[in-house]
């Protein structure tokens, strides 16, 4: 009996030794989630629509500028998205052809209730008491975040947003806010990790020139900016101007371009390098948007307030010599847009 205890203690022994636990296959993953990271982008379309003297009467002249911005996260989802338009308005006589434009430069944002569109609105049935033209974009916008940039073409239909969520708070016409939207996610680019807030500012201005052989002269400016705060300070800025020129003839009948490209999107067709090399602050010269981009990196990092405060001298040039070796064109509109955007009260 003992030596048969032996043998079976023995035999326990060599199964336990052979018995090792199996190796781990598995490799040491990290199961955190990715960061979540972010891209912002700005995008705007422009257009006019004219009427011309006929018979003695009046024409008119209408000049739009909607812009768009708004920042996704890293799987494409919107997280805040923000739309504005200028509407620039005026009229030509049906005497002399004289042009006379709004001194409102307000944008239909700012205008708020002024703008008028809440009894025309109510009588579509769809909104409760109807929505002024705000209230509609500010709908819009809410039922747009969420949504994935990738699945823009399946909210349309028509040039149109035809989303059941999106028009039930936003029945005016849609095809600037679609175009604009297009352009600004066209134009994304990474932020990094963190986000707070985007604010955007828009501001215009007018010019109505002497009439010439050719007509009276007629040029719109739309200044447009983006700023994205992250962490107490900006993170992103873009500028971009929306310059538009037409005429109106002696007989008042109006001339305008095709196609209305921005400063940014005209790139080197802008044609400002060789002048701006003449100055001999940046060698080589800098593009329009070259030296837009320039100012926009150089404020990047600073509190939105202190951007705000960037100083000018009195003909408009940066007085901080860092910002003025890239950006030596006139900047007043950069910093005013600026300080809009800073007041308005729809950043996101």
């Amino acid at each position: 009996m003992k030596k048969f205890l032996l043998v079976l203690v023995a035999v326990l022994f060599v199964l336990s030794g052979c018995s090792k636990a199996p190796a781990d296959d598995s490799t040491d993953t990290n199961t955190d989630p990715a960061p979540v990271t972010y891209k912002a982008g700005m995008g705007s379309v422009s257009s006019f629509s004219n009427s011309d003297v006929e018979d003695g009467e009046d024409g008119s002249i209408e000049h739009d500028t909607t812009v768009c911005a708004l920042v996704v996260d890293s799987e494409g989802k919107i997280v805040a998205v923000t739309f504005n338009t200028s509407q620039i308005r005026g009229t030509i006589s049906g005497e002399d052809a004289t042009v006379t434009l709004t001194d409102d430069l307000r944008t239909k944002r700012e205008k708020k209730f002024d703008y008028g569109m809440k009894d025309t609105s109510a009588s579509k049935g769809v909104i409760a008491e109807g929505g002024e033209w705000f209230e509609q974009i500010d709908a819009l916008e809410a039922a747009l975040v969420g949504k994935n940039v990738a699945d823009i073409d399946s909210l349309v239909a028509e040039g149109e947003f035809s989303d059941a969520d999106l028009v039930a708070g936003c029945t005016i016409h849609t095809y600037d806010f679609v175009n604009s939207l297009k352009k600004a996610v066209a134009n994304l680019v990474d932020i990094g990790e963190s986000y707070e807030s985007l604010k955007t500012g828009m501001i215009a201005s007018h010019k109505v020139s002497e009439k010439d052989e050719d007509g009276t002269p007629i040029e719109i400016d739309v200044t447009m900016c983006l700023a994205v705060e992250a962490n107490g300070v900006l993170s992103h800025v873009v500028f971009d101007v929306a310059q538009d020129k037409m005429t109106v003839d002696a007989e008042g009948v109006c001339e305008t371009p095709t196609e209305l490209p921005t400063k940014r999107e005209k790139l080197e067709a802008y044609g400002m390098k060789e002048t701006s090399a003449s100055k001999g602050v940046i060698e080589g010269g800098g593009e329009w948007y070259e030296q837009a981009d320039n100012l926009a990196a150089g404020l990047v990092g600073k509190t939105l307030a202190d951007a705000c405060a960037t100083e000018l001298t009195e003909d408009a040039y940066l007085v901080d010599a860092d910002l003025f070796a890239g950006c030596t064109i006139h900047a007043s509109d950069f910093i005013k847009v600026l300080n809009e955007a800073a007041a308005n009260d729809w950043a996101k």
